[in-house]
């Protein structure tokens, strides 16, 4: 993966790149490769990993042996710069290449010399996000130095861009002296080595870089070796591409369940293509600029836009909110009668969801209802406008909420009961008689008896108690009233003997018995 290149950002820099003129984009290292060999004429230098078209290559190679400038390069290559390292015979080149579809397919890139060499090093440096569109991308080109103390030190530059990138190219020529292990630096400020290589003889190369947040002097390079032997180095600036300027970029809310919608592409001063991403899949998922509703919550929607030109790649963002589909929880309606406790009319509370989507069922609530009812046990049979509701506030669904819908409460007549009572033998007087009380429960309305005979004995119904012997039974009935039905008990038996006859007041005098019963 290319790696950020090292920023050193104060926050007046900061201020300043907003401030300044265009902003640029950030150019990144993409990769380095490196080779060195001995008594050889050239030297091939595998393509950095990850090489993409339109990517820079700087190639940093440096020899002993030969007392003739490089002038030549390989093919598709130009020379940027030559010079002596401190002394005849050794000589660095630099030389720049814009990638094509060839180069991402080549394995290795060769440079060298006509004849064989004592030595050559050297190294391949590939970055992104380089504004290609004239000399290669490379701003700026300083002035070669070389010397033979033990400190490298090329001459400043001035970038002219900001958040240009900084190279320091530099080269050893002595067996056995080395780049030490402190820092590169350029004005001081501290850069990032990409790549230090050896020959086993000698020459030595090496490249570091720093991103320059404002455009202006750099400042000269410092880079300690080993020994005081012959060096050389230069600094050059690369230029980035312009951020493009994109436009607002929003999106509408939604809510789980709504159908795909297509994206629309921010305004943009670059040409180069939006694609799209989502933050969170279980949200939304996008093909192309149609995303489709996964699942409520929110997902960030980035807009990147491709390089294109003298435009960086860019991007925005913005913050799709997907709302849960509302279900309503209905409460079941209930018939109960008069005097039906409470908890057992919210105890027995069921409720009905609707509003489900994407052939969804109840199978996604988690969690119990409760219900809560404005039914009391002394509310009247009749009464209209009681209710059940159902407490919501214990379900669960990923998806959905809840409303809660009442349900009705009809309340009914309770039932009322009622026994006769009373005494059940009665002995004929000639008056009515028979029993004419009862036991009742529920209902307050009037008690009326009803006298019927029974077994052989003919009687009624009647409301009127009987008076002749004989069997017969009593029904009492309660009569409705207004939260209770009325009853009529089971019959009660009961029986009037006939009375005992006593006869008085008759005498049989002067007659002999003779067996007849007529005097």
């Amino acid at each position: 993966m290319p790696k950020p290149l090292q920023l050193r950002l104060g926050v007046f820099m900061v201020l300043c790149l907003f401030f300044m003129g265009n902003a640029f984009g950030q150019i990144t290292l993409v990769n380095s490769q490196t080779n060195s060999n001995a008594t050889v004429a050239s030297l091939a230098i595998n393509k950095p990993t990850g090489l993409a078209i339109g990517n820079l290559m700087i190639a940093n190679i440096t020899n002993r042996g030969t007392a003739s400038d490089p002038t030549t390069v390989p093919s598709g290559w130009t020379k940027l710069t030559s010079y002596l390292v401190a002394s005849a015979g050794r000589w660095a080149y630099i030389a720049y290449k814009v990638a094509d579809i060839s180069d991402v397919a080549a394995t290795t890139f060769t440079f060298g010399w006509a004849a064989n060499q004592t030595g050559i090093a050297g190294g391949i440096t590939a970055f992104s996000g380089v504004n290609t569109t004239t000399t290669g991308g490379i701003e700026v080109t300083g002035t070669f130095a070389t010397n033979t103390t033990a400190t490298i030190i090329p001459t400043t530059i001035t970038t002219l861009t900001n958040n240009a990138v900084v190279l320091f190219l530099a080269q050893i020529s002595n067996i056995g002296t080395t780049f030490t292990a402190g820092n590169w630096t350029v004005g001081g400020n501290t850069m990032t080595q990409s790549y230090v290589v050896y020959s086993s003889v000698e020459p030595s190369a090496g490249l570091a870089y720093l991103n320059q947040v404002t455009a202006g002097a750099t400042g000269a390079g410092s880079k300690a070796i080993s020994a005081s032997q012959r060096w050389g180095g230069i600094l050059l600036s690369l230029k980035p591409l312009i951020a493009p300027t994109i436009g607002s970029f929003t999106v509408p809310s939604k809510t789980y369940g709504d159908a795909p919608f297509n994206l629309t592409a921010p305004s943009s001063n670059s040409s180069g293509a939006f694609t799209y991403t989502s933050s969170n899949t279980s949200v939304a998922t996008i093909s192309g600029t149609t995303v489709t509703i996964v699942g409520a919550g929110t997902s960030t929607i980035t807009a990147t836009q491709a390089a294109n030109g003298i435009y960086s790649s860019g991007s925005t963002t913005a913050t799709l909110t997907v709302a849960k589909a509302p279900l309503t929880i209905t409460a079941a309606n209930q018939s109960v009668s008069y005097g039906t406790a409470v908890a057992t009319v919210t105890g027995a509370g069921t409720y009905t969801p609707t509003g489900f989507v994407n052939s969804e069922t109840a199978s996604v609530i988690g969690g119990t209802a409760t219900y809560s009812t404005t039914y009391t046990t002394i509310t009247s049979a009749g009464t209209v406008g009681v209710t059940i509701t159902p407490i919501v506030t214990s379900l669960t669904a990923t998806n959905y909420s809840f409303s809660a819908a009442n349900g009705t409460i009809t309340i009914t007549k309770a039932n009322s009961t009622i026994t006769a009572t009373g005494t059940t033998s009665y002995t004929y007087t000639g008056l009515i008689q028979g029993p004419a009380t009862s036991n009742v429960t529920g209902s307050t309305g009037a008690v009326t008896y009803s006298y019927s005979g029974t077994g052989g004995t003919t009687y009624g119904p009647s409301s009127t108690r009987p008076v002749n012997a004989g069997t017969y039974q009593v029904e009492a009935t309660v009569a409705t009233d207004t939260n209770y039905n009325g009853a009529t008990s089971t019959p009660l038996a009961f029986t009037i003997a006939t009375a005992p006859l006593t006869i008085t007041g008759l005498t049989a005098d002067n007659k002999a018995y003779d067996g007849n019963t007529i005097a």
